[in-house]
Order: C-alpha cells, then sequence, then structure tokens
C-alpha cells in the first residue's frame, strides 16, 4: 500500500485505463477493509485545523459520506486521539469486521 498514489481530479480524463486504476484502487482499499480502523489527526497548536476544514466542507457539499468523515478522528493531545479511537465504531458497511487489529494510523504536526 505503500506505492499507492492516486490522482484526484474533477474528471476521469480521456485515458480509460487511468479510470480503471482508480477502480482496483478502491476495490483493493476496500477489500483490505481499511475503513474498519480510524485515522487520528493529532492537531497540535491548530497544525491540522484547514484539513478537517477541508473534510468538513466536502461533507457539507456531498462529496464524501459523514460516516466516511468520522473515520478521521482529531484531537489536541495523545490521550484524547487514543480515547477516539477505543471509543471508535466503523461505518456500517464494515461493522462486523474483526480481520484487523483496532488501532489506528496517526499524523501529527511536523
Amino acid at each position: 500500500m505503500k506505492r499507492i498514489c492516486v490522482f484526484c481530479g474533477a474528471s476521469p480524463g480521456t485515458d480509460p485505463i487511468y479510470l480503471e486504476a482508480a477502480r482496483q484502487v478502491g476495490r483493493t482499499l476496500a477489500r483490505r477493509e481499511l475503513h474498519a480502523r480510524p485515522c487520528g489527526l493529532l492537531d497540535v497548536g491548530g497544525y491540522w485545523r484547514p484539513v478537517v476544514s477541508f473534510l468538513d466542507q466536502a461533507v457539507a457539499h456531498g462529496f464524501v459520506k459523514p460516516d466516511h468523515r468520522r473515520i478521521v478522528q482529531v484531537a489536541g493531545d495523545m490521550d484524547a486521539l487514543l480515547d477516539l479511537f477505543a471509543a471508535y465504531q466503523p461505518p456500517p458497511s464494515s461493522a462486523g469486521s474483526t480481520r484487523l487489529p483496532r488501532r489506528g494510523l496517526v499524523a501529527h504536526s511536523p
């Protein structure tokens, strides 16, 4: 998964190979059930605020489902973030999944 790079644009372009590649990436991510784990942003000093705002706007405009937005957990300190991870409930489509450990992915301010 470290080698995956996805181009997110306004249209699929003129080459159907790119569209099919994006579909394959989506199927792979769904098959590996990565959405069953939370992703955490350790927002020290508001560093991640623009990203969180972008995600919230994507929900408001219908580009991202609210259930999927909740995958990204945000807290100002590590203890609070770990508490959010402990209480995390995956989106309904993956609620029965037990294949992945209940730890999350954390991004922190540089």
